[in-house]
């Protein structure tokens, strides 16, 4: 059985115009000669447009399987297995670590997840600062507490399953 679960389109389109907004104001400022309008401005063009692309159907989605789960955002995606995953959490993200502004869905690999030397160095380095290893780019339309215990559920549900079946071929192995 698979699921799909895919953005809420209007909260993206929502930051997209907040995003869109700023930038006017930004424009404002550095027409005035601010450089705070022209970092501003840089800023709200680096992070509108993936939130419209996202909002485009097809681009962003989370699929969950018996095997694992697919993410796609901005089109890519990225496949882990459920074995691949110690545990799925939710992170307040803050504004300069004291002022809560949304939370989100993260999650730690396990020590078996194999990944390249640089993708360590990254991890670790993620793991330092912002208290996960990576997370899923979108709410989904769940509520964060909801999406986690979700994925936390599936994730079980794969370790419980794969324990049955280790145990079932561990039995007619016995029998053999």
């Amino acid at each position: 059985m698979e699921k799909v679960l895919y953005p809420g389109r209007a909260r993206l389109l929502t930051k997209s115009l907040i995003g869109l907004v700023t930038a006017l104001v930004a424009i404002s400022l550095a027409a005035t000669g601010s450089g705070l309008g022209w970092f501003i401005l840089v800023v709200c063009l680096f992070s509108v447009p993936p939130l419209l692309i996202n909002a485009i159907p097809g681009a962003c989605l989370l699929a969950l399987d018996k095997d694992g789960f697919t993410i796609r955002s901005l089109f890519k995606e990225r496949r882990y297995r459920w074995a691949d995953v110690e545990c799925f959490v939710v992170v307040t993200v803050k504004h300069m670590g004291l002022i809560p502004v949304s939370q989100q869905v993260g999650f730690y690999f396990s020590e078996n997840y194999k990944r390249s030397r640089a993708m360590k160095v990254a991890t670790g380095l993620a793991r330092a600062m912002v208290k996960f290893d990576a997370a899923l780019p979108d709410r989904f339309g769940m509520k964060p507490r909801e999406l986690a215990n979700q994925m936390e559920t599936w994730r079980q549900g794969a370790w419980v399953n794969s324990l049955l079946s280790d145990g079932a071929e561990f039995g007619a192995a016995r029998q053999a």
